[in-house]
């Protein structure tokens, strides 16, 4: 894993778990980084009480780092059999493994 200046792979990792399980469905990488980026600055886009990270400026302008983060995280919980690619989809998801 490498750490990043917002947080580290295994932290995507858990959270993309928590989400792929609340969604109850397939997800792609692009969806699960967008629902991550408003878990983790829920208050700077108005939907929550506190930004997980805390408050800074630059947190709307992290969607594309987040999304790259959650590419590698699902790559990596694939490796690790958690999750399991459904590449009938379009584009390619992830569901969560039982």
């Amino acid at each position: 894993m490498r750490a990043t200046s917002l947080d580290t792979s295994f932290e995507a990792e858990l959270r993309g778990l928590i989400l792929l399980f609340l969604l109850g469905d397939a997800a792609d990488a692009d969806y699960l980084g967008a629902l991550d980026t408003i878990t983790v600055n829920a208050h700077t886009f108005g939907v929550g009480a506190a930004n997980l990270n805390g408050t800074h400026r630059l947190a709307s302008g992290e969607l594309h780092t987040r999304t790259v983060l959650m590419t590698q995280a699902l790559q990596h919980l694939a490796i690790q059999g958690f999750v399991k690619l459904q590449p009938d989809r379009s584009p390619a998801a992830f569901t969560i493994t039982a």
